[in-house]
């Protein structure tokens, strides 16, 4: 991008096609780069209270734990192709990375809360981000679709 133009407006089919609410969204989970104090930041800012973040923040680190704890069952319970266990090393780490989704208590996260929280969240049209930007059809990631105003 030049300096002083304004952002290249995103693909509509792209955003139009990207439906939350049934399909799953693809994440690479880096199990081997998370730490201790990133997982429970991750859990502290995705479960934080039912205020919604108008930037979709927390509906964002809530699909990225969901994504996780998908990531440490599939590990559990996986074998490879030829019938052996995964490495050691990851088996380790997600070990370490399951002992980490605990909430305040240290109690064992709810999935099954945490998975409605998600598609309540993922229904959630943000209308009054909406009318508060005078957009009439407000579908998924419409702020990426706004006209913008450069000041260059």
């Amino acid at each position: 991008m030049m300096m002083g133009s304004s952002p290249a407006k995103p693909d509509a089919t792209v955003t139009d096609k990207l439906d939350l609410k049934s399909e799953p969204v693809p994440l690479y989970v880096p199990l081997e780069a998370l730490t201790e104090s990133t997982v429970r930041s991750i859990i502290a800012a995705g479960t934080s209270s039912d205020d919604l973040s108008p930037d979709y923040s927390q509906r964002t680190l809530l699909i990225f734990l969901l994504e996780i704890n998908k990531t440490l069952r599939e590990i559990e319970n996986s074998t490879e192709d030829n019938g052996q266990k995964p490495n050691e090393n990851i088996i380790r780490c997600a070990e370490d990375v399951r002992q980490w989704l605990v909430d305040k208590n240290n109690q064992p996260l709810n999935w099954d809360e945490l998975h409605k929280l998600c598609d309540m969240m993922k229904s959630d049209t943000r209308s009054s981000l909406a009318h508060y930007y005078r957009v009439k059809d407000a579908g998924p990631y419409f702020e990426l679709k706004m006209e913008t105003v450069s000041f260059s």
